[in-house]
């Protein structure tokens, strides 16, 4: 008997990532050797982590030569703004748009494919994402006043370089700003290796094929791990410094915000905004297909870059006090 469709939960919000990537795998499993289907009528509201999630596992799973097919579309009170953010169009759907498309600035970043194309211009897609968000800083001249922008700039930036290291086979990413709430919402998913395959690909010093999905999500997460960390460039240096995820984590500790990170079966979420003094750790019951990171943070935190730059790398440690060219002048 084949499998019935999925219907799609409504609502998904960051704090519900765990459960909604549960489901999309359950039934995958339950429907090997048939049609994928999904049925879409009741999708209100989805976080750019679910959305960027989801886009990832649909390629995964048509990249794995399953049939995949979503059902009344159309009929879901989020259709328009899927649409919008071009959703559907990376879906291969190309579906009649009942609406003008407005300018963007200042309000969200449509979904962007990453992949290995985009070597060498990650600066220039983050540069994007932030002048989008913040147009009005894009151009200032002022570090005091350019906090929420260059801050974006930063976290987009680490997100898209993780992609492009680890995945192999590309990704998503999106954001989105919340005027009423105060928010902004960065997310990316891969549908690609994943951090942990490129961990047992490139075998760094510290990897145990032993460690769990749960334990990679904390190794990924500790400062100055990276899968490339022990590769050299020319000039003998690391090509990797590894502190990009557990900034991230930092910034959104600083900005009363949400981190979320989830690997396969791992899946990890600190939600500062509810002052959790630990972060919620699961393994879950079934493997997501790659990797999804979101952010969330709280716009009126996000107000000086360097100095909530200087915070997190003081609490990871990673700051060297020694002065810079004490060595040229010794005796």
């Amino acid at each position: 008997m084949p499998a019935p469709p999925l219907r799609l939960p409504p609502v998904v919000y960051d704090d519900g990532l765990a459960s909604f990537i549960t489901l999309l795998g359950l039934h995958a499993g339950r429907a090997v050797g048939q049609p994928l289907v999904l049925d879409m009528q009741e999708v209100r509201f989805y976080t750019p982590g679910a959305i960027a999630g989801l886009l990832a596992i649909l390629h995964r799973w048509v990249r794995e030569g399953r049939e995949v097919r979503l059902q009344n579309a159309e009929f879901a009170p989020a259709f328009g703004y899927l649409q919008r953010m071009d959703f559907f169009t990376l879906c291969g759907l190309n579906l009649p748009e009942y609406f003008r498309r407005h300018e963007a600035h200042g309000r969200f970043v449509t979904l962007r494919r990453i992949d290995s194309s985009l070597t060498g211009q990650v600066d220039t897609v983050a540069a994007e994402i932030a002048r989008c968000l913040y147009p009005d800083q894009a151009d200032c001249d002022d570090p005091a006043a350019t906090g929420p922008h260059d801050l974006v700039l930063y976290a987009a930036g680490e997100l898209i370089n993780n992609v492009l290291q680890h995945a192999r086979a590309g990704g998503f990413t999106l954001a989105q700003v919340y005027p009423q709430l105060g928010m902004v919402r960065v997310a990316i998913a891969d549908f690609g290796i994943g951090i942990r395959g490129s961990f047992e690909e490139t075998r760094p010093p510290f990897w145990d094929d032993a460690a769990s999905d749960l334990d990679t999500v904390r190794v990924a997460l500790e400062p100055k791990v990276s899968s490339k960390l022990h590769v050299t460039s020319p000039w003998g240096e690391g090509v990797n410094v590894g502190v990009g995820l557990s900034i991230l984590k930092e910034l959104a500790r600083d900005a009363e915000g949400i981190f979320t990170l989830a690997i396969q079966a791992g899946f990890h979420q600190w939600n500062h905004s509810e002052r959790h003094d630990f972060p919620s750790e699961l393994s879950l019951p079934v493997s997501y297909p790659g990797t999804v990171c979101a952010v969330q943070v709280n716009q009126s935190k996000l107000v000086d870059q360097q100095a909530t730059l200087m915070r997190a790398k003081t609490r990871l440690h990673l700051l060297d006090n020694s002065a810079p060219f004490d060595d040229l002048f010794e005796p």
